[in-house]
């Protein structure tokens, strides 16, 4: 009976936020033309004059810094595509103009706003939700304007949790997110809406756990895991499949590392249900909302949509890449996606495998020489689990995560906080300071 109620939650949860959500996009997508005419038209001609400047960057920068306009591009394609008069049924479909399969989508976009040409294809597998934020700030900023504004609102939100964890006294966590930031070139996600928005919902997922886990409630698990699946469904409703999982690993590794800190880790079964629990419940909240999309868009287009998306998911999983067996494609994609982080980049190879060699055995060493300490151990095992979930991911996606490694290697944000929180951690500075003072009084 308990499950049966739980379960129904969920899904009134879920059916109010497709509602919600689908009826603001459809309000935003009626807004007339008019409106953002000007800036849409603007953006083309930055696209226009700075071509072949974008070009250039994207050979000479590393991957961590390739500003991928891709997603801009696209978004104000179908924008300017929009039929505000059938609001519902175009936004789901999601149409666009382009000329050639394979041609740059800028092109594409410019093409379209010079010569105000109807669109001839469809992006109907994402619900391109962002629709909602870029649009109406499309009717007062130009586009360089929105990516300035980014900036700041993320430096606000990134402030605003790093002054919650330091408050709260959680120092290494706190260093352990400035790290996966700085690794992340986190610098460069306000200049690509594609990069964006799996940030925004961490960082504001991240603040309200740390306000739900800090009261310390007696339904606190319930709380976190009815966050978690509000956070899989608008990861999905506004993501362009980048670095998603970070939407749910960051927040999560957060609470788990403040449990540790104040020992209220409740004992081994309790932790791994809280662990499998938060990641299932995301996953379901992330892949019922694409479903619903491709449910949706059926019902309103008189279409299966479900035949389309499926193929153009098998391209994500298996991809295209003839000339690479499986296992080249899989190591390519973990290879690529690891030493496209920063200073990693810039690092011999050689140099990053020494590294990794050295320094994984070495905390492999301090868990083992202090393996009486279950909750200490319970601890790594929850981090390990955490920290390979990103691979995972690149398995899973395999082609994708090759294809597109400048956005994809930021879900190993997760990943460089584990490192980080599991070699502090590693070190017993207690133990190590008592150790001092045996030693002191011992000569004297």
């Amino acid at each position: 009976m308990k499950i049966l109620k739980q379960a129904t939650k969920y899904i009134l949860v879920f059916i109010i936020f497709v509602f919600v959500l689908t009826t603001i996009l459809t309000l935003v997508a009626s807004i007339p033309k008019k409106y953002v005419e000007k800036n849409l038209i603007q953006a083309a001609e930055y696209f226009d004059q700075n071509h072949n400047e974008i070009r250039i960057m994207a050979r000479k920068t590393q991957e961590f810094g390739y500003i991928h306009t891709y997603g801009e591009e696209m978004l104000l394609n179908i924008i300017y595509c929009l039929d505000t008069n059938n609001p519902l049924s175009s936004v789901l479909e999601a149409k666009f103009y382009q000329r050639y399969e394979n041609e740059g989508s800028n092109m594409k976009y410019i093409k379209l706003v010079q010569e105000d040409l109807e669109p001839n294809a469809e992006y109907m597998r994402y619900w391109h939700g962002s629709i909602i934020m870029i649009k109406p700030l499309l009717m007062i900023l130009s586009l360089e304007q929105i990516c300035y504004l980014n900036g700041i609102l993320l430096a606000i939100l990134t402030l605003a949790l790093l002054i919650v964890l330091i408050r709260k006294k959680y120092y290494a966590i706190a260093i352990a997110f400035i790290t996966g930031l700085i690794i992340t070139a986190c610098w460069y996600v306000p200049y690509s809406f594609e990069y964006v928005f799996p940030f925004y919902i961490m960082l504001i997922t991240s603040i309200i756990a740390i306000e739900i886990e800090h009261k310390n409630g007696e339904n606190k698990n319930q709380k976190l895991t009815m966050l978690f699946f509000i956070t899989g469904i608008l990861t999905c409703f506004f993501d362009f499949l980048t670095a998603e999982i970070i939407t749910i690993l960051i927040p999560l590794l957060i609470v788990i590392s403040m449990r540790i800190k104040n020992k209220t880790l409740e004992g081994t079964k309790k932790d791994w249900i809280f662990l499998i629990k938060s990641l299932a419940i995301w996953f379901v909240g992330y892949c019922s909302m694409w479903f619903a999309k491709w449910l949706i868009a059926s019902l309103v287009l008189k279409i299966n949509a479900l035949d389309y998306v499926i193929n153009r998911a098998l391209i994500r999983v298996n991809g295209n890449m003839e000339n690479f067996s499986n296992i080249q494609k899989i190591w390519l994609s973990l290879k690529t996606n690891f030493t496209t982080l920063y200073f990693i980049n810039n690092i011999k190879n050689k140099t990053v495998y020494l590294a990794m060699v050295v320094f994984i055995p070495l905390i492999a060493l301090i868990i083992v020489l202090d393996k009486k300490n279950k909750e200490k151990m319970r601890y790594f095992l929850l981090m390990l689990i955490i920290a390979i979930l990103p691979y995972m991911r690149y398995l899973v996606l395999t082609s994708h995560s090759l294809t597109h490694i400048f956005m994809t290697f930021r879900c190993q944000f997760a990943t460089i906080m584990c490192f980080v929180l599991s070699f502090v951690y590693a070190i017993d500075k207690d133990r190590l300071l008592t150790d001092i003072k045996i030693n002191k009084r011992k000569k004297n």
